[in-house]
């Protein structure tokens, strides 16, 4: 039997990225005690509700249920201003994020 390893996954994204069970729990609009129950391997979520925690981590649902992230993961985690950057980023058109990219290597001076 494969091990599943989303319960892990999940406890330590919402710890780095400095999230409550609530805090999770709003965002997919499920209770708190689901998601604890997740962490604790008790209940597996749906999978519409694994692809919104994998966009909110920034992670493949690949790594979030089928690999240990806890160590690999946790020390390249990203500020919650990255994040929004990120998911702001990925709502633009190409060409729209052609154009942010290089307004921003210009800014930065890469």
């Amino acid at each position: 039997m494969e091990k599943n390893y989303f319960a892990d996954n999940l406890k330590v994204l919402r710890k780095a990225h400095k999230m409550t069970l609530k805090d999770v729990a709003e965002k997919l609009g499920v209770s708190i005690s689901l998601v604890h129950l997740w962490e604790y391997g008790k209940r597996e979520p749906v999978l519409d509700d694994v692809r919104v925690l994998a966009e909110m981590f920034n992670i493949s649902i690949a790594d979030l249920v089928g690999r240990d992230i806890t160590q690999t993961y946790t020390s390249n985690m990203q500020t919650e201003t990255e994040r929004e950057l990120l998911y702001c980023f990925r709502t633009l058109t190409p060409d729209q994020q052609s154009a942010v990219l290089t307004m921003v290597k210009g800014m930065a001076k890469v």
